[in-house]
């Protein structure tokens, strides 16, 4: 079996990922469903989630976003934390994606192992209200969303 390389790695994993947010969350958008996102027949296929892990049942806990919202005066200031370990690039969370109720990319965090012990992303909204889609994507687990409303 030919190997990818790290860097042709993360683009196919960012596209896929992309993809599978616009192809999952977008229906139930237009149906104005933001409470019902599970209920797609894709989920726990591609893209994990609480209510639907999929093959990864057992591996729920350690990949799903855990989001925090704090008041600043900047604005919110969202966490978004994986409880994974980091082992070296065998097996570390690649990055955090953050999307907006119109699944726009508000912003991303990518990962190194080798430099950092915990998977933990902040990202500061100046005036936004409504649901924002947080990603986390593990390199062997593949990614897991959780939904939540600021």
């Amino acid at each position: 079996m030919p190997t990818m390389n790290r860097r042709t790695f993360l683009s196919t994993s960012t596209a896929l990922t992309s993809t599978a947010v616009a192809l999952l969350v977008q229906p139930a958008l237009v149906k104005g469903e933001h409470k019902k996102l599970s209920s797609n027949a894709l989920w726990g296929t591609l893209i994990f989630t609480a209510e639907n892990p999929g093959r990864y049942s057992s591996k729920a806990k350690g990949h799903l976003p855990t989001v925090t919202v704090f008041d600043t005066p900047q604005g919110k200031t969202i966490r978004v934390e994986t409880s994974h370990e980091m082992n070296s690039y065998q097996h570390y969370i690649v990055k955090h994606q953050l999307f907006d109720q119109h699944l726009q990319l508000i912003g991303e965090h990518m990962f190194n192992p080798k430099v950092e012990s915990q998977p933990v992303s902040l990202f500061t909204l100046e005036d936004y209200s409504g649901p924002l889609y947080a990603i986390s994507l593990c390199n062997k687990h593949d990614a897991w969303l959780t939904q939540t409303t600021v």
